[in-house]
């Protein structure tokens, strides 16, 4: 059974509502599949949503080994574990707004794992993500400096010093870290101004971490969340294509306002591209017209498979885990950094404010040269990699293929009639 096998089995392992009817297990349960299976699910963060659908069922819980079963139940006990202490650390932030009278959304991780999945354990997060309005970010730096909170932020918040669409990291004793955003959007999606005010109009208040919060409108939430996707061209986005799963299993969206605001938020081939995803892997059946308006996006098969060997990883059989990463940092690292040069370059921004650091200092100075020796050394090691074939190009291939459809104009300019979704 090759990867191709093993990432399909589990994606349809972790969508099917009826396992014992719909999975099959015979085929997979021995150690070597056993083997397999762990280092997909290890390599995308799902060993905790995995080991939760396995307990759930009798049956398929016989068919695993001892061994293969007490793995799984460490890595899920750790990830309950870390869950109870950011929603520790999430009603401390709740209480600290309440005190300050400021408004906040919860984003991606921080949301999701509460309110969408069936388990708070299950959907495992790097940091807490939080958005604000531009008017209360000074606040909230004043409020998480008194709180203790750490930062490498300097002085008070000017947009026009950053690059990105949140503060550095904010960091408490329990050693969360917390990014506070003042857009859902990108620098790739210049949507700034009335867009972020009409993601706060049609927010709702949710009363979440013992206080009152705002959530996002559903749309809003899976356009945000499919920017964030697209911004890695699909690549290995499996558990955040299950964020999109369970928007769509738990709420009643309109298709047609959906369509209409990705046009309005330039992001109609990366929504397609997520339901067709959806569609050929998580067991999630859409109307007709939804399917004509995803061809009528330019989604060719070539695409279709570029975008399955980037999202699963299938074509890099050859490779170790470490030379995944280092291809793909390769690809996404080093052509991003070129086109973020050229857009500091004409926005004559410079080098030491994007990382939020005094100019002029020795220890920045310093600070720099070593920036400059390890990206040295990072992309020194990925030559090699790549010029020993080490490295299977094909999975590179696949990557530039979507970026280059993600980055071509729409030929159609999405003015059917949508009335009959």
């Amino acid at each position: 059974m090759d990867n191709y096998s093993i990432a399909t089995f589990v994606i349809n392992f972790l969508s099917s509502e009826d396992i014992d009817k719909n999975v099959h297990i015979d085929e997979i349960s021995s150690l070597e599949y056993e083997n397999k299976i762990f280092d997909f699910l290890y390599f995308f963060k799902l060993i905790p949503f995995f080991y939760w659908k396995m307990s759930s069922s009798n049956s398929l819980t016989h068919s695993f080994s001892l061994q293969f079963k007490s793995k799984l139940s460490k890595y899920f006990r750790e990830s309950a574990g870390l869950y109870l202490k950011r929603e520790s650390e999430l009603i401390k932030i709740s209480n600290l707004f309440a005190s300050a009278d400021i408004k906040f959304i919860l984003l991606k991780g921080a949301y999701l794992s509460k309110n969408l999945y069936p388990h708070p354990a299950i959907r495992p997060m790097n940091d807490i993500d939080i958005l604000l309005t531009l008017d209360d970010l000074n606040a909230a730096i004043k409020l998480f400096s008194d709180a203790g909170y750490t930062t490498h932020l300097k002085s008070s918040f000017k947009p026009e010093d950053f690059y990105l669409k949140h503060l550095p990291t904010f960091t408490g004793y329990k050693k969360i870290p917390v990014e506070i955003h003042w857009s859902p959007f990108s620098h790739l999606y210049q949507l700034n101004g009335r867009y972020r005010e009409d993601v706060w109009l049609r927010s709702y208040s949710n009363f979440s971490f013992n206080n009152l919060s705002y959530r996002l409108d559903t749309i809003d939430l899976i356009l945000t969340l499919i920017i964030h996707i697209s911004e890695n061209n699909f690549k290995q986005m499996v558990l955040q294509l299950f964020d999109i799963y369970f928007i769509f299993k738990k709420n009643d969206v309109n298709f047609n306002e959906l369509f209409e605001r990705a046009k309005l938020w330039k992001v109609e081939k990366p929504l397609a591209a997520s339901i067709y995803l959806l569609k050929e892997y998580f067991n999630l059946n859409f109307e007709p017209i939804v399917i004509e308006k995803i061809e009528a996006s330019e989604l060719s098969e070539s695409i279709k498979n570029s975008l399955c060997k980037t999202f699963l990883n299938c074509s890099m059989d050859s490779t170790t885990e470490k030379d995944k990463f280092l291809t793909f940092i390769f690809r996404r690292t080093l052509r991003e950094k070129i086109k973020y040069f050229v857009n500091m370059r004409s926005e004559k921004r410079n080098f030491v404010s994007y990382y939020k650091i005094k100019k002029g200092t020795f220890a920045d100075k310093l600070w720099l040269l070593l920036k400059v020796y390890d990206i040295f050394i990072k992309y020194s090691k990925i030559y090699f990699l790549m010029k020993t074939k080490r490295v299977n190009m094909n999975a590179l291939d696949s990557y530039n293929d979507i970026q280059s459809w993600l980055n071509k104009p729409m030929v159609n300019n999405y003015e059917q009639n949508l009335s009959d979704i």
